[in-house]
């Protein structure tokens, strides 16, 4: 299957280059190339083809279109100043020639801008431009359309309060979606009810009032020599071990060599440790289930956007489910019970 998958990959490649290359100033043929190393992880050849396209595209369409792709390219690679400059002269095109750019597409990359020009205090075109962003956010709140806006940017962003709600929620449940799909058949979580029906069972004959621990789960990409695992260890040290079974879900590696002394001193502090970031997210799934918790408490939120694990906090896997500490705004979260805040 692997010699297969590798024998199409490479056809499939030699189709793309040989289009490109047979018409070099076809902006079609460049897009579709840097699409496809892109989707293959081939970062240098999908940047030198975004590139092609960028000085090869002649309508204003597809001009804004490949600078809007190299600057997710320059994203992806965490390059942010190059990333903000596409994204800008993408903006600028559309600003120029805005009855010919496609209105979803414009906003998405307007959003970019402001996100980028936050991050690298550029003020006075993000402050330009929010005039612009947030007023059409919030006319696609009211038209009930997901505002393209990830809610870590938009926390730190003046607007409404409702349209920050919407933010968070379309967030949510493109992500509940998502991980519905890829956890079809495998997913099953004890409701409020059954837990406490369940626990009642379990104790309705035990002798001297010897009740099983509450199950609590901590999930977080901050385990390691950060902040957040700082803050929070003096909270794990002084859990009552005697009527609590802590486990804590470590979706990244405690990176450059052996383990810490911070994450040492987290796997003292609770019953598990559960390495989940080398786990694909049915496998995490699976063993949280299988821990069989009684309360879920999310460290993460919104924050930490492709190391932690969305789908443990997307999909209840807890009776009882809690947001606490990294993340300051709200989730629209239907399946979070409460917030500490």
């Amino acid at each position: 299957a692997n010699v297969a998958r590798a024998s199409k990959e490479q056809m499939t490649r030699m189709l793309f280059e040989s289009a490109a290359e047979s018409a070099p100033h076809n902006y079609a043929h460049w897009v579709s190339l840097h699409d496809f190393h892109n989707q293959v992880g081939d970062v240098e050849a999908a940047h030198q083809a975004i590139i092609t396209a960028a000085s090869t595209a002649v309508k204003p369409a597809d001009r804004f279109v490949s600078f809007s792709k190299l600057g997710m390219h320059f994203h992806n690679q965490k390059m942010w100043s190059p990333s903000y400059e596409s994204f800008k002269a993408a903006h600028d095109i559309s600003a120029d020639e805005g009855s010919l750019i496609d209105a979803h597409s414009k906003i998405q990359t307007d959003v970019q801008a402001v996100f980028l020009g936050s991050y690298l205090c550029e003020w006075d075109f993000v402050t330009s431009l929010l005039s612009d962003v947030i007023p059409q956010l919030d006319r696609m709140r009211e038209e009930h359309l997901a505002p393209p806006m990830h809610p870590w940017v938009s926390m730190c962003l003046p607007m409404p309060p409702p349209l920050r709600l919407a933010i968070a929620r379309g967030f949510w449940m493109q992500q509940k979606q998502h991980a519905e799909q890829l956890l079809a058949g495998k997913y099953q979580v004890r409701t409020q009810a059954q837990a406490i029906d369940q626990w009642h069972s379990e104790h309705s004959n035990t002798k001297d009032n010897q009740l099983r621990r509450i199950r609590v789960g901590f999930s977080s990409a901050d385990f390691k020599q950060k902040a957040t695992a700082y803050l929070a260890l003096s909270v794990f040290q002084h859990l009552d071990r005697s009527r609590l079974e802590v486990f804590l879900y470590a979706s990244t590696t405690d990176a450059g060599g052996p383990p810490s002394e911070w994450r040492e001193s987290l796997r003292q502090s609770a019953d598990h440790l559960r390495e989940v970031h080398d786990k694909d997210p049915v496998r995490a799934s699976l063993m949280a289930q299988q821990d069989e918790l009684d309360i879920m408490i999310d460290l993460d939120g919104y924050s930490n956007e492709g190391i932690r694990r969305g789908e443990l906090i997307a999909l209840r896997h807890a009776p009882v489910t809690v947001a606490w500490f990294v993340y300051m705004s709200t989730l629209g979260n239907d399946e979070n019970d409460y917030i500490v805040a």
